[in-house]
């Protein structure tokens, strides 16, 4: 109570320099000395009018100014057919939810749209219009087709995605993705085959796509005449297939010159990846060196794809 006693007097103190009728030749304290603690403690008390008043006194004061620790610089977004919120922070300190018509520039971390039925009350292109690029999108239920466009072509999906079950109209809509770490996907006819061909994602997963055989295919021989940082973020892919040839392993061993796992290689490869047998897995190698094996279950039609780069050098 003391402390927050003292800084209300500062306060005061401080704003009566400006709103004063009367001039001040002595200002009661030196505020550049406040200590980084006191300042962060201060700031939020402030009116915006006297922070950028005060901005405007001295560089020292605008460089002071910038050591602001606890203004949000990250926002969450949630838009759902029953809730919606935007929740601004800083960094892991949660803040409360936080809805209005004008946000301070943040960098959007987490989108999450959530709609179990369609609604036209709710417009998600006007939502996102001034949203630009994400971290983290998870997209849960069915969109309308526009408003599922307007998701994937408009906004720049960094690291992760995630997309649920539902079946979606918006058919190979969707040609290429940014993600750069995950992308996890359960209902996967939104994807074009291109997006096989434009993937730099560490670890991805497209389930029931409408993928054939032959766009797999084109995959393996984008990757393998591959150099430099195209494609080489890729550490594993697995696709469910729609159709599956049962010739796709014999092109597979002739076209990518595929050779068999070393058996000497088989027990670091499982440490790495527990749950994968790869004792018939297919080795395959691109031009700069890099190598990786192919997994094939025609039952389940599912195509894996594992890179080590553990072994490049």
């Amino acid at each position: 109570m003391n402390i927050r006693r003292r800084l209300n007097n500062v306060t005061r103190g401080f704003i009566s320099i400006f709103i004063s009728p009367k001039p001040i030749k002595n200002p009661e304290f030196n505020f550049s000395k406040l200590p980084q603690l006191v300042r962060d403690l201060l700031f939020p008390m402030m009116d915006l009018r006297d922070i950028i008043m005060l901005s405007l006194c001295s560089k020292k004061c605008a460089s002071l100014l910038r050591t602001i620790r606890n203004l949000p610089n990250k926002m969450d977004i949630l838009i759902g057919s029953f809730r919606n919120s935007v929740i601004l922070y800083e960094d892991r300190d949660k803040a409360e939810n936080c809805i209005q018509w004008c946000f301070e520039p943040c960098h959007v971390e987490n989108l999450h749209i959530l709609i179990l039925r369609e609604t036209r009350k709710f417009r998600i292109r006007r939502a996102l219009s001034s949203v630009s690029e994400v971290n983290h999108l998870n997209m849960e239920g069915r969109a309308a087709q526009k408003d599922f466009k307007f998701v994937f072509n408009n906004l720049k999906i960094k690291n992760s995605l995630r997309k649920d079950y539902h079946e979606m109209d918006s058919y190979q809509s969707v040609r290429s993705l940014n993600c750069k770490d995950r992308i996890m996907s359960y209902c996967s006819t939104w994807a074009h085959p291109d997006i096989l061909l434009n993937l730099n994602c560490k670890h991805s997963t497209f389930l029931g796509t409408q993928f054939k055989a032959e766009d797999v295919l084109e995959f393996l021989k984008k990757w393998k005449t591959s150099e430099g940082n195209e494609m080489r973020n890729i550490e594993s892919l697995k696709i469910e297939i729609m159709e599956f040839l049962e010739s796709f392993e014999n092109v597979i061993w002739i076209e990518m010159d595929a050779k068999a796992c070393v058996p000497r290689e088989l027990d670091r490869r499982i440490e790495k990846f527990p749950d994968v047998d790869f004792e018939y897995g297919m080795d395959i190698k691109r031009t700069d060196g890099l190598q990786a094996t192919v997994m094939l279950d025609r039952e389940e039609k599912i195509f894996e794809f594992y890179v080590w780069h553990d072994d490049e050098g």
